[in-house]
């Protein structure tokens, strides 16, 4: 399979949290196209399961949908933390809990 080539990049929006880039990209069969992307740093998500085998999930507003939604602990990794570290803190911040153990699952 033949990659995309990158042509332009551009970024187009760069706050502390994340950064948003554009780029105009050749297909293998010359075409160009605009491509948007959100770039940001490393993230973990922890799906916590309880001795009883209950998955821990937390409640919280997101403004985007304007709305409470339920969802698994996650969070951003701060500077000089291993993903585990990381993965361990947002998992007790969110939700109270702490890790055992952790299974890397992608």
């Amino acid at each position: 399979m033949e990659k995309w080539k990158c042509r332009e990049s551009k970024l187009i929006l760069d706050t502390k949290f994340f950064k948003v880039r554009k780029d105009i990209v050749e297909l293998p069969t010359k075409e160009t196209k605009e491509w948007i992307y959100w770039d940001s740093g490393d993230l973990a998500m922890v799906l916590g399961l309880t001795g009883s085998k209950k998955l821990v999930m937390i409640r919280q507003y997101r403004y985007m949908v304007d709305s409470e939604v339920i969802e698994f602990p996650s969070g951003g990794i701060h500077d000089n933390e291993s993903i585990e570290d990381g993965a361990r803190r947002e998992f007790e911040e969110e939700s109270g809990f702490k890790c055992n153990s952790l299974v890397k699952l992608g």
